[in-house]
């Protein structure tokens, strides 16, 4: 009763002072409706975010969200290959500190506190947005590092729209995508549909043996559906419901290691996520409810088959106004995750409430943002988490951000219950995180300037690390973490007109991540990516290439793996035909044949090539 009782005066204290931005908001105006469709991404005054929505239309519909942030960020992929997993670290941070929200909601799983980019298509996107920095005030926990956001879009547009994506390659890799979408002024429906094959055999040179013979990589096979359907329903004039339902299977062959031979192994993880999302608007005020559940299993058949279910329960309402200085919005969230497992101790549940609020001033030319959020987790209250950012317009052309924020991850279940070796005694992850950025933008004719360079600091304590006792291993809270980089980042558009566009994009990032005097382990110093992009009467030509130095592989820093750069060029011709659009294009990944390692002792594929044709029909 208690929390009950702070819940309702948090909420109407904050809604004396708080906000949020609206800076991606699409509104449609229908007769006399007003709906306004929000991303779930609001930006937030210093931090800083990277827009990746438009790699969807320069990327392959079989290409994943970890192959597309690889190729389009400075952010480290730690990828186990096609068929395995696929983890991003940010800032030099953990990979389980790196947060996803999908439609509003974390979908990091609560067994290994990780997501697995590979496993979803960025077909399966209609908005994503990359942010850097500590976002713990924002989404909770988990999100140190940074956080991914993907969003689901419909329009009220009246219309019908179908598209159909063919795709082979080789290592026997095919891919098929189907979108079907029906609109009208008040209603609209999508189902989506994508599949992923390969059977993923190649020849490498082993170098992790004596004599680097040519091996081949082996029962390395793998395939990926995905099948999601999102609804918009408006029901009147100032309020809409959507329904998004989103199913994953997938099934991946373990294909041992450069040292290891493959032993038949596989894992089958399949997820099913719904999201209810009823949302009101009034002139400037707005009230939003959320209800989702998380569903997941995971089969690992090794020498011992192990099955592991997941579950997430939420529900969350916010209210929030805008007016012309002062913005705010508060939300309350109460979630509850539970899972069985045939390796954990026991069968835990965790039960989560979280109160957040966001305030947003804007005065002349400062623009200013205070985060709160307090969760209680089995009715044990976790350290307060606050954020304060600033953006301050130096000139029209020149914009100066600082942004600090404290951040949180919560012990996955995993380190608190796994047989024999779970430590119950865990506390959660603490980091504060600092950064301060300087902005320049400049449009001069058709052409578009953008450059940012950041500053940032990161300092997790008690931060999670298993470590060996005897022969088994162990979790505890041991390490400090500190890590400190440079980031920098530059869009430049030469042209942009109805019949030719060209730009180039380079992000960079330095970065130096400590632990008891040691660097962290396959964190590199320096990461990077250029992409270059022509598109002419049709015709389109797009340049990828990512750079990564070298990265230690222990803890003493005595063994490391040598840098590496992947390249990848894709091109193609789209034509129309009355209601029709017809795209005929080519991928050539690893375009230089680059022989490298991710993880060590992990083969990765060579040069290879692809093909597909799109058609689109619109009505």
């Amino acid at each position: 009763m208690r929390f009950f009782k702070y819940c309702l005066f948090f909420v109407a204290t904050f809604s004396q002072i708080v906000v949020q931005a609206q800076d991606f908001i699409d509104t449609l105006l229908l007769n006399e409706i007003v709906v306004v469709e929000k991303v779930n991404y609001a930006k937030v005054p210093g931090q800083s975010s990277q827009n990746l929505t438009a790699i969807k239309g320069k990327s392959s519909y079989v290409l994943n969200l970890g192959e597309a942030l690889e190729q389009n960020t400075s952010v480290n992929i730690r990828s186990y290959g096609l068929s395995g997993i696929s983890t991003v670290s940010v800032r030099g941070a953990g990979a389980s500190h790196t947060g996803v929200v999908w439609n509003g909601i974390n979908i990091q799983n609560i067994q290994t506190g990780q997501f697995n980019f590979a496993s979803l298509p960025i077909a399966s996107a209609d908005k994503i947005m990359l942010v850097k920095g500590g976002t713990g005030a924002q989404v909770g926990s988990g999100s140190i590092g940074g956080t991914v956001f993907i969003d689901n879009h419909l329009s009220l547009d009246d219309e019908i729209k179908a598209e159909l994506t063919l795709t082979a390659g080789m290592l026997k890799q095919y891919g098929q995508y189907l979108s079907i979408e029906k609109s009208s002024k008040r209603f609209a429906t999508r189902l989506l549909l994508s599949n992923s094959t390969a059977e993923n055999d190649f020849t490498y040179i082993n170098t992790s043996r004596f004599g680097s013979p040519v091996d081949t990589n082996t029962n390395g096979a793998f395939s990926k559906l995905s099948a999601l359907s999102s609804s918009k329903l408006l029901l009147g004039k100032k309020s809409a419901i959507n329904l998004h339902l989103w199913f994953t299977k997938q099934h991946t062959e373990d294909a041992g290691t450069m040292l290891i031979p493959p032993k038949g192994h596989y894992t089958n993880d399949d997820n099913i996520r719904s999201v209810l999302h009823w949302e009101w608007c009034n002139n400037n005020l707005s009230i939003d409810f959320r209800s989702a559940y998380l569903y997941g299993y995971m089969k690992y058949a090794g020498d011992i088959v192990s099955n592991h279910f997941t579950n997430n329960q939420l529900n969350e309402i916010s209210i929030g106004q805008d007016n012309t200085l002062i913005e705010w919005k508060a939300t309350i969230n109460q979630s509850l995750e539970w899972m069985t497992s045939t390796d954990l101790q026991k069968n835990p549940k965790r039960n989560r409430y979280s109160m957040y609020g966001i305030a947003k001033y804007l005065w002349k030319r400062l623009e200013a943002a205070l985060i709160v959020r307090q969760e209680v987790v089995n009715n044990k209250f976790i350290p307060f988490t606050p954020a304060i950012g600033v953006d301050f317009s130096a000139s029209e052309k020149i914009t100066i951000s600082s942004f600090v924020s404290r951040s949180y991850r919560l012990p996955a279940f995993n380190d608190l219950y796994w047989t024999g070796w779970g430590n119950r005694d865990l506390v959660p992850e603490d980091a504060i995180n600092k950064e301060v950025s300087v902005k320049y933008s400049n449009n001069v004719g058709k052409s578009r300037y953008f450059a940012q360079l950041t500053a940032f600091h990161n300092d997790i304590s008690d931060m999670i690390v298993w470590l060996p006792y005897g022969s088994i291993w162990k979790p505890e809270n041991q390490d400090s973490v500190v890590s400190f980089g440079i980031e920098a980042e530059t869009d430049y558009l030469f042209w942009k007109s109805e019949k030719f566009n060209c730009g180039v994009q380079l992000h960079y990032t330095w970065v130096k991540s400590f632990s008891d005097g040691y660097e962290m382990i396959y964190v590199p110093n320096h990461k990077g990516a250029i992409g270059l992009h022509v598109d002419y009467r049709g015709y389109y030509l797009n340049y990828n290439h990512s750079l990564t130095s070298f990265r230690y592989t222990n803890k003493q820093n005595t063994k490391w793996l040598d840098g590496f750069n992947v390249a990848n060029l894709s091109c193609g011709k789209s034509f129309d035909y009355k209601r029709y659009q017809f795209k005929i294009s080519g991928v050539v990944r690893n375009l230089y044949n680059s022989e490298y390692q991710v993880i060590r002792h992990y083969p990765t594929p060579p040069r290879t090539f692809e093909i597909s044709l799109t058609i689109r029909y619109k009505h």
